[in-house]
C-alpha cells in the first residue's frame, strides 16, 4: 500500500511541476495579460483530456508510441540543448558564479566536468540510438505502420517547432543583419538576473567583484544587501523629509544685490500685504 501511494505521489509531483512550468511560461510570454489561475485550469483540463485520449487505443499503442519514439528522444535532446545554452553559450564560469552566489559556498571543480561532458554524452547516445536500436519497434516486435510513422512525425515536428522558435527569437533582436542578430540572441538580456531588486544589487556586485579581482567574496552578498537596504531607507527618509507639507512656510534666500521689486509676483505679494494691513 505504501509503495502504491509513493507511485501516486511521484506522478502527482511530476504533473504539478509540468503544469507549473507550462503555465508560468504562457503567463510570462503574454506579459501577464492572462490570469494565472485561468491558464493553469486550461492546461490542466487539456492535459486531462489528452491523457484520457492516450489511454483509449487498444493495447495502449498510442502511449507506447509516445514513450518509445517521442518522449525519450526529446527529453535527452532538450536537456542537451539546455545545457549547451547555459554552459557553452552563457558560459561555464558565469553559471558557476550564479550557483555559488545562490548557494553561498564554492562548488567543486567536478561540476565543470559534469556540465561540459553531459551534452556530449546525451547527443552521442541519441545519435547512436538511431543506428543501434530498431526504428520500427522494440527488439523483434515490429509496431504497426501508423504507430512508428506517427511517432517519427511527431519527433520531427518538435524539432521543427524548436527551429521556428529559434528563428523567431533571432529575428526579434534589434540589430542590422541576421549575423549580428544571431550574436545578440546568444547574449544575456539586460533583465537577466534576480528579479528582486535587493538580490539583484548583490548579484551585480558579486559579478563585478569577481571580474575585478578574480576571487569570490562570499560575504559580499550579505554585506551588499545590507548596504543597499540602508541606502534605500535613507533615500526614502530624505525624500519624505523634503516633500512639501500643506500650510508650511518656506524661506527663500536670494542672492545679494538682486532687485526684484518690479517683479509681477513680488508686486502682487506687496499689494496683498498692504490690503491685509489696512
Amino acid at each position: 500500500m505504501l509503495a502504491y501511494f509513493v507511485i501516486i505521489l511521484s506522478g502527482f509531483t511530476s504533473m504539478v511541476a509540468l503544469v507549473y512550468t507550462v503555465a508560468v511560461s504562457i503567463v510570462v510570454e503574454f506579459k501577464n495579460k492572462c490570469r494565472p489561475w485561468i491558464v493553469a485550469s486550461l492546461v490542466t483540463a487539456i492535459g486531462f483530456i489528452a491523457g484520457v485520449a492516450v489511454m483509449l487505443p487498444d493495447r495502449l499503442k498510442f502511449l507506447h508510441m509516445l514513450d518509445y519514439y517521442v518522449i525519450g528522444h526529446m527529453v535527452a535532446l532538450s536537456t542537451a540543448l539546455e545545457l549547451i545554452g547555459f554552459i557553452w553559450i552563457y558560459g561555464i564560469e558565469s553559471i558557476r558564479n550564479d550557483f555559488e552566489f545562490v548557494l553561498g559556498y564554492k562548488l567543486s571543480k567536478i561540476w565543470n566536468t559534469i556540465w561540459f561532458t553531459t551534452p556530449i554524452f546525451l547527443i552521442g547516445a541519441e545519435v547512436a540510438s538511431f543506428f543501434l536500436l530498431p526504428l520500427t519497434g522494440e527488439d523483434e516486435n515490429t509496431d504497426d505502420y501508423w504507430v512508428y510513422l506517427t511517432g517519427w512525425v511527431l519527433y520531427g515536428f518538435l524539432w521543427l517547432l524548436i527551429f521556428i522558435v529559434a528563428i523567431w527569437q533571432i529575428c526579434g533582436q534589434v540589430d542590422y543583419n541576421f549575423g549580428q542578430k544571431l550574436q545578440s540572441s546568444l547574449k544575456p538580456t539586460r533583465n537577466w538576473g534576480p528579479v528582486d531588486p535587493i538580490c539583484r544589487h548583490g548579484w551585480v556586485q558579486w559579478r563585478e567583484s569577481y571580474q575585478a579581482t578574480g576571487e569570490r567574496d562570499f560575504t559580499l552578498k550579505r554585506r551588499g544587501t545590507r548596504d543597499y537596504t540602508h541606502s534605500i531607507k535613507s533615500e526614502a527618509r530624505y525624500n519624505t523629509m523634503s516633500l512639501p507639507r500643506s500650510g508650511s512656510q518656506y524661506v527663500v534666500q536670494l542672492p545679494e544685490g538682486l532687485d526684484i521689486s518690479d517683479h509681477a509676483y513680488w508686486r502682487r505679494d506687496l499689494s496683498n500685504l498692504k490690503k491685509t494691513k489696512t
